[in-house]
């Protein structure tokens, strides 16, 4: 069987260390240490010389300039062939510094600058799909890593405050009670009609004529298939079959993990029913369809990072397919695509209008109808 494409904020992989993020000490060392490298962050942007990738400094760089490097947060260690950081010779060890909060260099959420250091900030939503593997893969992290304790500053079983451990993995409040960086499933569903057609639909906080995939939140003890099921019935009253697993993406905007899926429909856009509060608008389309509306002008598809935009290429290419009953599987490649899904999990999507250039790896068919 083919493997399934590679969402453009799930490539790379991160050796995450937790031996040496359980070791004060050993952390301690490496912060010092030649092969350390920081990574800045300011919200859902990072430090970074636009399309080329992020910028990395090191601990002695950071320490001229000021900053604290006892309050950045452990990333892991990349192989060195792999990287696209040179650390001595050495494997990189990577932190995060968040100065999302840090009024001493004028980034802070009200007012935040357009460049720390010379670089930019680049927010990862436009950017992710453009930058090397292991990049993108540190970017990811980073940011959602980061994200969790902005928005986890006390604790849920006493509301007391939570001092942070292992360099970014654990937080305990003075009664010891544990907490741990969250995560929010959310699942993203392509339905298909017997057709073959997709089922796009337009979220009633989005502008303009934009249309994506169905998503929305995992609820409390509900299995992911049950979700995809529950979440197509409430938004536009369609009920669905054959719910196959597409791939994964985290999105920490804020901390999302996207888990994808197609379904199939014996329905039709007449028995479409939408919910007017989170759904304004959706229909079928055939590919034909989509792609004249597309060209024209008249709908407006996800771009670069998200997995939508991944689902809908996939879709696009379908002839003559196998997964999941007329949709599509291709060959394992580096894709870089904006955006969410339709439901209630896309409305905590930023707007993230993208740039231009070319990413690493495969380009998709169809690439310049999601704003590459």
């Amino acid at each position: 069987m083919p493997e399934l494409p590679v969402p453009a904020l799930s490539r790379g992989f991160i050796d995450r260390d937790e031996n040496a993020r359980l070791h004060p000490t050993r952390v301690a060392e490496l912060r010092e240490s030649a092969q350390a490298r920081y990574l800045l962050v300011s919200g859902q942007a990072v430090a970074a010389a636009g399309e080329a990738g992020p910028v990395f400094y090191s601990a002695s760089e950071l320490r001229a300039r000021g900053y604290n490097l006892e309050d950045a947060y452990y990333l892991g260690t990349v192989a060195a062939q792999e990287s696209t950081v040179p650390a001595a010779n050495t494997t990189p060890a990577f932190f995060a510094l968040d100065l999302t909060d840090s009024f001493a260099t004028g980034v802070n959420r009200e007012h935040p600058r357009r460049t720390v250091d010379g670089v930019e900030w680049c927010a990862l939503i436009s950017y992710g799909g453009l930058w090397q593997d292991s990049d993108v893969a540190l970017a990811t992290e980073a940011v959602a890593l980061c994200a969790a304790w902005r928005q986890q500053r006390f604790c849920e079983m006493c509301g007391k405050p939570l001092r942070i451990l292992e360099s970014g993995w654990l937080a305990v409040c003075p009664d010891s009670h544990p907490t741990y960086p969250r995560t929010d499933a959310a699942v993203i569903m392509a339905v298909l009609d017997a057709q073959d057609r997709i089922l796009l639909a337009h979220n009633a906080r989005w502008e303009g004529n934009r249309h994506s995939v169905l998503a929305g939140f995992v609820e409390a003890g509900e299995p992911l298939e049950s979700a995809v099921r529950r979440e197509v019935a409430e938004e536009v009253g369609i009920e669905v079959t054959g719910v196959r697993y597409f791939g994964s993406q985290p999105w920490p905007f804020p901390r999302s993990l996207m888990v994808a899926f197609f379904a199939r429909t014996e329905q039709s856009t007449a028995d479409i029913r939408v919910d007017d509060r989170e759904i304004k608008s959706a229909g079928f389309y055939s590919r034909e369809a989509l792609l004249d509306a597309a060209r024209a002008g008249r709908i407006s598809l996800p771009g670069r990072t998200s997995i939508a935009a991944l689902m809908i290429s996939q879709w696009l290419v379908g002839e003559n397919t196998e997964f999941p009953g007329g949709s599509t599987r291709m060959s394992s490649g580096r894709a870089g695509f904006s955006r969410y899904g339709a439901g209630s999990a896309g409305n905590d999507a930023a707007a993230g209008t993208g740039a231009g250039g070319t990413g690493s790896g495969l380009t998709l068919p169809y690439a310049e109808l999601f704003g590459w």
